[in-house]
């Protein structure tokens, strides 16, 4: 059996290892939200996720996200990254991380 939501909310995760969720192909949800990952360290960290439609991280301490972050997630349709420090300081860089997908869409 397959899971489609994983939900990783308030656990206190700090960070995220590269192959964290690697083999999860069919995931569609994914939630991290109200941790504590201030970054995320490997550009391909979701790449495996290309099933993913929402992706949750929002209240974390999100300082930085590489421009590639989202490449090759061609399914994902919500990205939730609000309440991070990075929200509110690039904003403009933040909504342009899904501009190789028009389904995509960044909420802050």
């Amino acid at each position: 059996m397959t899971a489609n939501k994983i939900d990783l909310s308030k656990y206190d995760i700090d960070t995220i290892d590269i192959n964290t969720f690697g083999g999860l192909i069919n995931l569609n949800e994914l939630y991290l939200s109200s941790n504590q990952i201030s970054k995320i360290n490997d550009p391909s960290t979701f790449n495996s996720l290309i099933n993913l439609k929402i992706l949750s991280l929002e209240n974390n301490q999100l300082v930085s996200l590489n421009q590639s972050i989202f490449v090759g997630l061609q399914n994902l349709e919500e990205v939730y990254l609000g309440s991070n420090p990075i929200s509110q300081k690039q904003p403009s860089f933040v909504r342009s991380l899904c501009s190789t997908n028009p389904k995509c869409k960044i909420y802050l």
